[in-house]
């Protein structure tokens, strides 16, 4: 039962995002249209065009993914250090962004690391050299997936040929989504006596993971990388182009999760 609605939760977030929102809104314009609704159907039309062009552009990524990568400040900037004779007590957690089943490049698992879980392993990968704590992959099978493989060996094959100790990799494989990244991690790093944790994972998406991670038996330690936004635009990215869409798509999805939570929804 679980599963289903964890399919139902997926297939509304296509329908209440772009491009699947687009495709509701066409439809309302043409049953409005038809409906011989000429002023509304242009006032509506305006409006949609205004909205498309700010997700497209420079402009959205401003206003929606600007705000969820300066929530919170990267490790090496921030106040509070970790000393390293507590070093033992704390473990670093980094979320799965994602792999790549049958691909031709595929290691021994036969997935290749998807693109977000590669940034967010390897910034993970840099911190773990200030700071060489216990490095927990936290990401199983994604919904569909027919292979064996879950993200997290993929990610712990990388830090393997990185260089980085096996022993000092630990696997959490049975979470699906943001919520049971949290819920999955904190019960085994609670059953292992870990104090504190340093949770790895984009800066857009750190938001949204820190509101889940909250536990009152551990410290939890924000650690962001993978930024994209760019404080200094260049000209053409005032016009619409694939990268502010893609980035603004991934922003939007956060802003929907963040408020999905607050609303106590699970």
């Amino acid at each position: 039962m679980e599963s289903v609605w964890l399919y139902l939760r997926k297939g509304m977030e296509q329908l209440i995002l772009p491009p699947g929102i687009f495709l509701l809104f066409g439809l309302m314009i043409l049953f409005l249209f038809l409906s011989k609704r000429k002023k509304i159907v242009l006032w509506l039309t305006f409006l949609f065009l205004i909205f498309v062009y700010i997700l497209c552009s420079w402009f959205g990524e401003w206003l929606l993914l600007r705000p969820l990568e300066n929530a919170y400040i990267p490790l090496k900037n921030n106040n509070e250090s970790l000393e390293k004779d507590l070093l033992d007590e704390y473990a670093m957690v980094v979320l799965a962004g994602g792999m790549i089943e049958g691909s031709p490049a595929a290691g021994a698992y036969g997935a290749e690391i998807g693109e977000i879980s590669l940034a967010r392993l390897y910034g993970g990968f840099k911190i773990s050299q200030w700071y060489p704590t216990d490095i927990w992959v936290s990401g199983g099978k994604t919904l569909g997936n027919p292979g064996n493989a879950s993200i997290a060996k993929v990610m712990k094959e990388v830090l393997v040929s990185w260089g980085v100790n096996a022993d000092r990799i630990f696997l959490e494989e049975e979470s699906r989504t943001t919520l049971e990244n949290a819920f999955y991690s904190l019960n085994k790093l609670k059953i292992k006596n870990y104090r504190g944790i340093i949770l790895v994972t984009s800066a857009l998406h750190m938001k949204r993971s820190m509101q889940l991670f909250q536990n009152p038996d551990f410290k939890i330690i924000p650690a962001p990388v993978n930024y994209i936004f760019e404080e200094s635009p260049y000209f053409v990215t005032f016009f619409p182009n694939i990268f502010s869409f893609e980035h603004n798509i991934r922003a939007l999805h956060e802003w929907v999760g963040i408020l999905y939570y607050s609303l106590g929804l699970k």
